[in-house]
């Protein structure tokens, strides 16, 4: 059996009138691993069709990993965007921003099922009023 794997997607959205991936990307010194235009045309693996993007996004992907210890996991995510709050919170005023952590673990068994959101953790996201998804597969 495969072991449980863990990709974890900080994903910025917003209107395009307002959205600026060059200034996203240089306040929080950070360059995206994936970037999309509305309009843009992508092709979906899950659906296995091309899409058009509906909303602008700034996209940082973190490398899939054997996933051995989930808070670790999201820790590793908290190191990187914590320090970046205020300007996320910045950000997200000024060009009317949605941000989303996306948690996807795959091959995940009765062994995977143990997933802990620390109290840091959980402030951050509230701090940045993010939306947290995490899909078992």
């Amino acid at each position: 059996m495969n072991k449980p794997t863990i990709k974890i997607t900080f994903i910025i959205c917003g209107n395009e009138d307002k959205f600026n991936l060059d200034e996203i990307s240089d306040e929080l010194d950070i360059l995206p691993t994936e970037s999309r235009l509305k309009g843009d045309i992508f092709w979906s693996n899950n659906l296995k069709k091309e899409l058009q993007v509906i909303d602008s996004s700034w996209q940082y992907e973190f490398t899939e990993n054997i996933l051995l210890d989930f808070k670790k996991e999201m820790y590793n995510f908290l190191i990187l965007f914590s320090k970046k709050g205020e300007v996320l919170i910045g950000l997200k005023d000024k060009m009317e921003l949605e941000y989303k952590i996306d948690v996807v673990i795959t091959n995940c068994d009765k062994d995977c099922l143990y997933l802990v959101l620390d109290i840091n953790m959980i402030n951050f996201i509230s701090s940045i009023e993010a939306i947290l998804s995490i899909d078992l597969l």
